[in-house]
């Protein structure tokens, strides 16, 4: 699989990953690609530290392999400590944020993008990077085995609860306002939690899971006129508009690349 096209099954196995986390102890199959998880229950006495990574058992088969860390601050620093501490893990991470961000304990190695990306094993540490989407479009072709990709994020049901609904309705108009009634919480506290969690605002996110529906469809071979509305999108320019901000091509070029 290549990267541009990992990074979008993540995006949109992220609704069903957060039904099942709290209820089933074991990987499933999503979209073709075994992708393990793990989350982090917030810390009440101090909400922005990670607590216990539960569902870890999922993470056995990493024994003294490397993992290659995408992402960063606590998250990713407790994804680290604990890999090498239980499994003995080697560690390699890429730093996006400055020198002053947290250190990686446990000796773990920065190295660059391209190399984590190449690790046995990749965790992607959700929020999403800044400059995660740059990496994507210079890396998208990049081969990339999802056997072994795992998915680790700090639990918020307000989250969880949005991401469901999202999931489930991404092809149709979602307000705001309806979206924090489900999540119940206010439209503000919605915003602001969704994006620390996953890095993107809801209309971000649900516009990624649109473009990884309408990448499926171009896979399938499925005639480009065709995917536009049957994704969400107003017309075949609006969804060619969003890839080239997002992906860096166009659906034809996309197109092409599969076919090779």
């Amino acid at each position: 699989m290549v990267f541009v096209d990992l990074v979008s099954s993540i995006s949109r196995a992220l609704p069903w990953l957060v039904a099942v986390s709290a209820r089933r102890p074991h990987d499933e199959m999503i979209f073709g690609s075994k992708i393990g998880y793990a989350f982090f229950s917030p810390n009440k006495s101090d909400p922005t530290e990670p607590t216990e990574l539960e569902n870890a058992s999922t993470w056995s088969a990493l024994q003294a392999s490397p993992l290659g860390v995408v992402g960063n601050g606590r998250i990713g620093r407790a994804v680290g400590q604990i890999t090498y501490q239980r499994f003995g893990s080697e560690i390699v991470h890429h730093r996006s944020a400055p020198p002053a961000d947290i250190e990686f304990a446990d000796g773990g190695r920065r190295l660059s993008f391209e190399e984590v990306i190449a690790a046995r094993a990749i965790c992607f540490v959700l929020p999403w990077s800044a400059d995660l989407p740059g990496q994507i479009h210079r890396n998208k072709l990049t081969q990339v085995n999802p056997e072994t990709v795992l998915v680790a994020w700090r639990r918020s049901l307000a989250i969880e609860r949005a991401l469901s609904y999202i999931g489930q309705h991404y092809v149709e108009p979602i307000q705001l306002c309806d979206l924090a009634k489900v999540a119940c919480v206010s439209k503000c506290h919605l915003v602001r939690r969704f994006t620390a969690t996953l890095g993107v605002s809801p209309h971000r996110f649900q516009l990624l899971l649109r473009l990884s529906r309408a990448k499926a469809m171009l896979r399938e071979g499925t005639c480009i006129t065709h995917i536009a509305q049957g994704v969400g999108f107003f017309d075949h320019s609006h969804l060619d508009r969003s890839f080239r901000v997002l992906l860096g091509m166009t659906p034809t070029q996309y197109q092409q690349t599969v076919d090779r």
